[in-house]
């Protein structure tokens, strides 16, 4: 089973990704833990590294803002990009999760080095849509690549060709889904 690595902004679907890949028989993930964006912002690589080699899937931070490294640590894996439909559904999605679940405003500064008590929506966007198109251009042609909006319907279809898995006779596992209510 090769390595998968989600390499979509928080709030673009990472938690669907996450059971969608549990469902064709990927570990739990190494997700989105405030340990792991430390280690980015201090430089500790090597840490990070050890813990994706023993992982067959990462996703969400600090592991999106580390896909060059890891496409670099890891050549023949594969990588998805998930996305929202439009950058505004991104940031209702961001201001909804910060507002309603406690984001921690640490976190938040990290990742997307911000003030959390001072979002600046335009600069926001600016990183989802800046991170989007980087991610696109670096990985041009790459057949190790795929990009999928949920919002629209990607599901079993797009994702298990990709990776060369059967398509499960289950529903896809939509998670946090408040657009398809």
């Amino acid at each position: 089973m090769d390595k998968v690595f989600g390499v979509g902004l928080p709030k673009t679907g990472t938690k669907t990704l996450k059971y969608a890949l549990m469902e064709l028989g990927y570990d739990k993930p190494k997700k989105c833990k405030q340990k792991y964006t430390q280690l980015y912002d201090e430089g500790k690589f090597g840490k990070l590294h050890s813990i994706a080699n023993k992982a067959n899937n990462v996703s969400d931070s600090p592991w999106w803002l580390m896909y060059k490294k890891l496409h670099h640590w890891f050549p023949d894996s594969h990588f998805i990009l998930t996305v929202r439909k439009t950058p505004d559904a991104w940031y209702k999605s961001v201001i909804k999760h910060i507002t309603t679940r406690g984001m921690s405003a640490l976190n938040f500064k990290n990742v997307f080095d911000m003030d959390i008590n001072n979002i600046d929506e335009k600069k926001l966007k600016a990183i989802y849509n800046n991170h989007n198109t980087e991610v696109r251009e670096y990985f041009k042609g790459n057949r190790n690549f795929i990009e999928v909006c949920w919002e629209q319907d990607d599901g079993w279809y797009e994702l298990c060709p990709f990776l060369d898995a059967p398509v499960p006779k289950k529903d896809f596992p939509w998670k946090n889904n408040s657009s398809k209510k």
